[in-house]
Parts: structure tokens; C-alpha cells; sequence
């Protein structure tokens, strides 16, 4: 334990690292290069721009090389070389609260928090009342199936809690999206298939989540 708590992190903050304001024009991508810890490259010289408060799909036959960019986003890990800016601001010089505050991830592969629904709703902080909450998960629709639950926005889910399926995982971290108001939404569906009756629910919570902000769908 005490050799992993000793650990240097990838990422850190410079020093007079800045605050950095929300995704207002361009996102950039300036001959970006990543590698894999075993020296695998996913990343050789990636260069794009994408134009803020659109929404774009990001396709790649390596689901692994898709989901590198969305980690060098909020900084989750670093490039090896190049550059990653936000109208004009290398995300290496700014800090990493203000970056993380306007970027967020939401990923169906995730595993929920050990917690209540409302925990995971609030992504364990404890901002945002509970009509706030609700309706953040009306708008996702998660608060179809929350309300069924035991006890509602108070029932544990996770490992010692009730079980999710994938889509309402998902339909949890966009509700978490929907509470958090990021300018830069990075969504990665489940990788197993989601039913009938989730896809048109999950389709409608994109639509009302997207505008106003840049969305990009792995």
C-alpha cells in the first residue's frame, strides 16, 4: 500500500498553472502522440480542430485509441509529445480543477460508485439539493427506473448495493452530466448492446443534454 501511495502521478499541475475558462470556440489537437505504459502507440501525431458547441463522433477501429483522446481531455494521462488546446490554451499550463470542472467523461463501461443513487448522481459530492438531482435524472430519464428502486434516490447500488444494468449505468453518469453542466461532454456508450426500449430514452436524454455545449460520442 504504501509504495502505491508513494507513487509520482502522470499528470500534475505546473507551477502558475491558470485557470482556465469554459470550451467557448475551438478544441485542438496539435501533433498529438501517446503510448501505453508497455510502449504500445495509440497516438502518432494526431492533429484535428473541432469547432465548440457541436457535436461530433469520434470513430476508430481500436476502441483503445478512441478512448486515449478521451482521456487526454480532462488530462486522466498525458501525450508523450504535442500539444492539446482549448481556444488557445495548452491544457498542460492550466489547472487541473478548472479543466475537470468543464470536462467530463461518461463512460457505460464504468462501474457505479459504491454509494446511494443520489451519491452517483452527485458524483460523491454533496452539491446540488435533491430536486436538483431529480431533475437531472428526469432529464437523463434514470429517474424512470430510480423510482422503482427500494428506496428511491437513497438506495445503495455498487458492490454491496442493488444491481444496474448498462443502461441505467449510463443513464446515471448523463444525469451526472446533466447535474454538472460541462462545456465539453465526452460520452463512450456500453459495450454490450443496450435493449429496445433503453436506445430511444438514451437517444432523447443526447438531444436534450447536447445543446449549448460540445459533445463528442465515442
Amino acid at each position: 500500500v504504501q509504495n502505491y501511495v508513494n507513487r509520482i502521478p502522470e499528470v500534475g499541475q505546473a507551477v502558475g498553472a491558470k485557470f482556465l475558462q469554459p470550451l467557448a470556440k475551438l478544441l485542438e489537437f496539435d501533433n498529438v502522440s501517446y503510448e501505453t505504459s508497455d510502449k504500445r502507440p495509440l497516438l502518432q501525431g494526431l492533429s484535428f480542430k473541432l469547432a465548440a458547441g457541436r457535436q461530433w463522433a469520434l470513430v476508430s477501429t481500436d476502441p483503445q485509441e478512441a478512448q486515449a483522446v478521451a482521456h487526454l481531455l480532462p488530462r486522466f494521462i498525458e501525450p508523450q509529445s504535442g500539444k492539446i488546446l482549448i481556444d488557445g490554451e495548452d491544457l498542460a499550463w492550466v489547472t487541473l480543477e478548472s479543466l475537470r470542472a468543464e470536462t467530463l467523461l461518461v463512460s457505460g463501461c464504468d462501474a457505479v460508485l459504491s454509494g446511494t443513487v443520489r451519491d452517483n448522481i452527485g458524483g460523491g459530492q454533496k452539491h446540488g439539493s435533491l430536486q436538483e438531482v431529480t431533475e437531472a435524472a428526469k432529464l437523463s430519464h434514470a429517474h424512470n427506473f430510480i423510482v422503482k428502486l427500494p428506496q428511491g434516490f437513497e438506495t445503495l447500488i455498487g458492490e454491496q448495493g442493488e444491481a444496474l444494468d448498462a443502461g441505467q449505468c449510463l443513464r446515471l453518469g448523463l444525469a451526472r452530466a446533466a447535474l454538472r453542466k460541462p462545456a465539453l461532454l465526452i460520452i463512450e456508450e456500453p459495450l454490450e448492446p443496450l435493449d429496445e426500449d433503453t436506445k430511444p430514452l438514451i437517444d432523447d436524454a443526447y438531444s436534450r443534454l447536447a445543446p449549448g455545449r460540445t459533445v463528442i460520442y465515442l
